[in-house]
């Protein structure tokens, strides 16, 4: 998934909860996924990835 796919599908409250999966703040997380040399941007990418995955499934099953 890119980043622009990230950026589409994301809802209000995931960078939240990727902040505190990973220990970081809402913003840490959202200056960290719009840089790709960073050194957390692979990790905050996973993490709102798999948030992101997580939800169509559940919503899937319904």
């Amino acid at each position: 998934m890119t980043i622009e796919e990230i950026k589409q599908k994301k809802r209000q409250g995931d960078y939240v909860l990727a902040g505190e999966m990973l220990g970081l703040t809402k913003y840490n997380v959202k200056v960290t996924l719009n840089r790709p040399g960073a050194k957390r941007h692979q990790k905050v990418k996973e993490a709102l990835i798999k948030i992101i995955r997580q939800r169509e499934e559940l919503l899937k099953q319904q």
